[in-house]
């Protein structure tokens, strides 16, 4: 076990639903990693389980032409409607490799690839945010491992560019669905933009809470928040993720623990 990366203090993980956590002795987490993002709307979530159940009764999980990659684009386009072109590709890197090409680079490999116009997209970010780049690679919540990566470009892409590559129809429907299930999406009543206003050390966008603490404190806050039932992002600064369901008892809780921890 590699002891140096927090993830590895977790306990096997028995079940997980919405944004909680449970262990094999009962224990139960607040998740506020929740994948990186890849599983922003909670654990579980009962459409998309519908959803691959069907697709996958179909037989349809081999990488193979579907109609299901054309659906995807509509539902990332009614996500980020200034986009007017997309692909989808195998994996993040062949992401930022596309989106490299598209800028000039030569799009092949580590050394070559042009980041400047790139923009890694999470879900409820303020609008402006978008606004800015030339490609637009977004975290979709769908946490399955291996799960392809859509590539938005704003503008429409010349006839000889690359073409999206193939992908198995159960990850495009699964990640379709979780457009739909972001479009759909709601704030908890509890929630506020300055939630964590005055905590030290942290800073809030959105729903995101990113450390500005010394990276060497990291592993101790993360055990620390662990201990007392909460899952930051293994991997410093974060982000991590604001729960949409919590109890009175844990909101204030989980405040109070960001106000303390790492202190000043």
């Amino acid at each position: 076990m590699n002891e140096k990366n927090p993830i590895n203090t977790i306990p096997p993980i028995k079940r997980a639903r919405g944004c909680y956590l449970y262990d094999y002795k009962g224990r139960r987490c607040l998740d506020l990693y929740r994948q990186n993002g890849a599983a922003l709307l909670g654990h579980r979530t009962p459409n998309l389980t519908r959803v691959m159940k069907q697709v996958m009764s179909k037989g349809l999980i081999a990488d193979l032409p579907s109609i299901y990659e054309k659906r995807l684009f509509k539902a990332v386009r009614l996500l980020l409607p200034t986009y007017k072109d997309m692909r989808v590709v195998t994996c993040r890197h062949r992401a930022l490799e596309l989106a490299s090409l598209y800028l000039g680079g030569k799009g092949h490999d580590n050394t070559s690839l042009t980041t400047s116009g790139i923009m890694h997209w999470r879900p409820f970010m303020p609008p402006a945010e978008v606004s800015a780049a030339r490609v637009l690679i977004p975290i979709l919540p769908f946490a399955v491992g291996g799960c392809p990566a859509v590539v938005c470009f704003r503008d429409i892409l010349p006839a000889d560019f690359p073409p999206s590559e193939p992908v198995s129809a159960l990850l495009l429907a699964g990640l379709a669905r979780a457009c739909y299930d972001l479009l759909q999406h709601r704030m908890p009543d509890w929630y506020t933009d300055r939630l964590l206003a005055g905590a030290p050390g942290w800073e809030q966008q959105g729903p995101y809470i990113t450390a500005r603490f010394a990276a060497e404190r990291y592993p101790d806050v993360f055990r620390e928040f662990l201990r007392q039932g909460f899952l930051l992002s293994p991997t410093y600064p974060g982000p991590s993720v604001l729960p949409w369901e919590i109890s009175p008892g844990e909101l204030q809780k989980m405040c109070k623990l960001f106000t303390l921890v790492p202190g000043e």
